[in-house]
């Protein structure tokens, strides 16, 4: 039993500074009357040298002939500038979208707000705010913050302290992550992480 497919790529660019990529696939099979799609499209905004606007947007679909079985959008709004010595602001916008008999996520909402800037030449520190709302009402916030330092050209260490608050009777938690990477060149990276649980409970 074989399914019937058809894709499309389209890739396009102005003088302007915005570019737009996409992706469609889809597959039918007359056999199972079942229908799969797959689409992902980006498109990207340079507004000027120091600032970028890029909007995602990734559909899964799987149809047969009776229900929905898998019917999920992901979107995804990232704005960022950079603010010279001062260092780098991000906004990004987070929609996510489960339906479908085979989807048991719920649906979110996430914004998330990032700052980071270099301390002296080695050392740079980051801070990152978020806030997820979940379709029953629940929400969740993130504070991550990430003290990060050079100890050669090719190695490094971070150390982030991450908060996460949960409504109700869900756990909060308090974590630690240790960093280490070491760079071959050639855009080859080994990263390395430990994370050690901070909560008072915590055993």
């Amino acid at each position: 039993l074989g399914f019937n497919r058809s894709d499309v790529s389209v890739k396009w660019s102005s003088f302007k500074g915005l570019s737009l990529q996409t992706l469609y696939y889809s597959a039918e099979s007359p056999e199972l009357s079942q229908t799969k799609l797959f689409a992902n499209s980006n498109l990207t905004w340079n507004l000027d040298k120091r600032t970028n606007i890029n909007f995602s947007r990734l559909t899964e679909q799987n149809d047969d002939p009776t229900q929905a079985l898998v019917h999920n959008q992901l979107d995804i709004l990232n704005v960022s500038r950079d603010l010279g010595r001062l260092g780098k602001l991000q906004y990004t916008q987070e929609h996510k979208v489960f339906d479908g008999v085979q989807s048991q996520q719920p649906d979110l909402k996430k914004e998330t707000l990032a700052f980071e800037t270099k301390l002296n030449e080695k050392t740079s520190v980051r801070t990152e705010q978020s806030r997820t709302e979940y379709e029953d009402g629940s929400r969740e916030t993130t504070s991550a913050n990430t003290l990060s330092t050079e100890l050669t050209k090719r190695t490094g260490v971070s150390v982030t302290d991450t908060r996460i608050n949960r409504d109700g009777d869900k756990p909060d938690e308090n974590k630690r992550n240790y960093g280490f990477w070491y760079d071959f060149g050639k855009g080859l990276v080994f990263k390395y992480g430990y994370a050690r649980n901070l909560n008072s409970d915590a055993k």
